[in-house]
């Protein structure tokens, strides 16, 4: 199993468009492929910065360029094909990583 965690600092006063704005493309998403789980979302304070956490997971990760990363296609980070997310995060901010999951059973 994969885990990739996207994290983003949001803009101050901008967490409930950012909501709006992902039950929306959640929603497209669904019913532009039946088989679309939302990634669950966190959302977490240091001092006054609020960050929210996409966690996403996999059973396995396809480096290529034609799998969609809703199919575990691995994501070309620094491109987006949602432009209209941008406004709610801080520029500069947001992080990926990569986390496989360990069977030491």
């Amino acid at each position: 199993m994969h885990k990739v965690l996207l994290t983003h600092q949001i803009v101050p006063g901008k967490f409930s468009e950012l909501s709006d704005w992902s039950k929306e493309a959640d929603a497209k998403r669904k019913a532009d492929d039946p088989d679309y789980k939302p990634p669950r979302r966190y959302i977490y304070q240091t001092g006054s910065v609020f960050k929210v956490v996409s966690e996403f997971e996999f059973e396995k990760l396809v480096i290529d360029d034609i799998t969609p990363f809703s199919q575990g296609g691995y994501p070309n980070y620094g491109e987006t094909s949602q432009p209209d997310f941008f406004p709610f995060i801080v520029p500069g901010t947001s992080t990926m990583d990569i986390l496989k999951e360990i069977d030491w059973s």
